[in-house]
């Protein structure tokens, strides 16, 4: 494996990606790193977001009608993806509701190695619940 040099952006990207619980997209990590970071461009933070991503160090929550989100919380944990507004919440308990042995149980009569997993629940956040109504 190639080594990776170290990068102040991509460090503080990093760390800022860690620091929030709102699973950002791309954009929103851009506009929060340009005031520390005024040169930084777009495409950095997408190389950047595509390595740490590579490295395990973030996790990538791909978006079917919306922009990819991400998270820097790499423990095992389930996600609820709004449908209204796009936001993506992680479930309370911070854990899974399944664990690896149990979807290697599943895959195995599948004839399938399990590497790992996630589960994305689909539905409404609280606020555009609250809308709805």
């Amino acid at each position: 494996m190639t080594t990776v040099r170290f990068s102040r952006q991509r460090e503080a990207l990093l760390q800022a990606l860690r620091a929030r619980r709102d699973h950002p997209t791309a954009e929103i990590l851009y506009h929060a790193l340009r005031e520390a970071h005024p040169n930084i461009s777009l495409g950095t933070i997408y190389r950047n977001l595509s390595l740490l991503e590579q490295k395990g160090d973030i996790l990538r929550l791909h978006g079917q009608d919306s922009p990819d989100r991400y998270d820097g919380t790499t423990a095992p944990h389930d996600h609820l993806r709004c449908l209204a507004c796009g936001s993506v919440e992680d479930l309370p308990n911070m854990g899974s509701i399944v664990d690896l042995a149990a979807a290697q149980e599943v895959a195995a009569c599948l004839n399938m190695a399990v590497e790992g997993y996630r589960i994305v629940f689909e539905g409404r956040c609280g606020s555009c619940a609250a809308l709805a109504q």
